[in-house]
């Protein structure tokens, strides 16, 4: 009985250690993709027709134990309303991810669970007197898929996660608005290409479709459009 029992424990640290799935560490070939510092682009387009778009900057790692950490920050540079005319905008964001990285189909996938946390402000102002400031918290599970399409040079991505968050925003009107809040789950689909034009220069264009179950009307498409180093 204890035989069968070896045997089968066995068996399974063979499966887990050999093609089929394995941590990343050492020598990963995903390391020649996910060492990298970007700055990019990014444009976002919400369902009822406002856009904004800005300036990022993200830093990525895997370390060789198979320990994945990934840190980015964004700055607002417009906000367009359909709805009013905006004369000042202020905004930043900040996201950390840790996780932990797995290999699998000889080293051609990489799976990446993993959980973020995520911290966004914003100050919107009109003509007419008014302002209004939110401040975002937000945290949440996601899972990466890794392809390494080309090795060392072309690998395909896709990060789905799912965010709960609570809002907070302050009015300042002359109809005296109350101070709101309110929690949402936010759902985020996300297909990316990241090309390394050389050993150290990399390129990265990243979609990603946003679903807010609050308000369905802010659902988002974002586009974004890096340019780094690998180290």
């Amino acid at each position: 009985m204890y035989s069968r029992r070896l045997l089968r424990a066995c068996s399974l640290v063979i499966l887990l250690n050999g093609n089929y799935l394995v941590y990343a560490g050492e020598s990963s070939p995903f390391q020649r993709y996910d060492n990298n510092l970007t700055l990019g682009y990014y444009n976002v387009i919400y369902g009822d027709g406002d856009s904004t778009g800005g300036i990022d900057i993200h830093a990525e790692a895997l370390l060789d134990m198979g320990l994945w950490l990934s840190a980015g920050a964004g700055y607002v540079l417009y906000y367009n309303r359909t709805s009013s005319v905006l004369n000042k905008v202020t905004g930043a964001s900040l996201a950390i991810n840790a996780g932990y990285a797995f290999l699998t189909l000889e080293n051609k996938l990489n799976l990446i669970p993993y959980v973020r946390m995520q911290h966004i402000g914003q100050s919107l102002s009109t003509g007419y007197d008014s302002s209004q400031v939110d401040y975002t918290d937000a945290y949440g599970p996601g899972l990466i898929t890794e392809y390494d399409a080309i090795r060392d040079t072309l690998k395909f991505r896709f990060d789905a996660n799912v965010l709960f968050s609570n809002t907070k925003s302050s009015f300042v009107s002359p109809n005296n608005y109350p101070d709101q809040s309110n929690t949402n789950t936010l759902w985020s689909f996300s297909p990316s290409i990241q090309y390394n034009i050389t050993k150290v220069l990399t390129t990265q264009f990243i979609y990603s479709y946003t679903i807010n179950t609050y308000n369905p009307s802010m659902s988002a498409n974002t586009f974004d459009f890096r340019i780094g180093i690998i180290y």
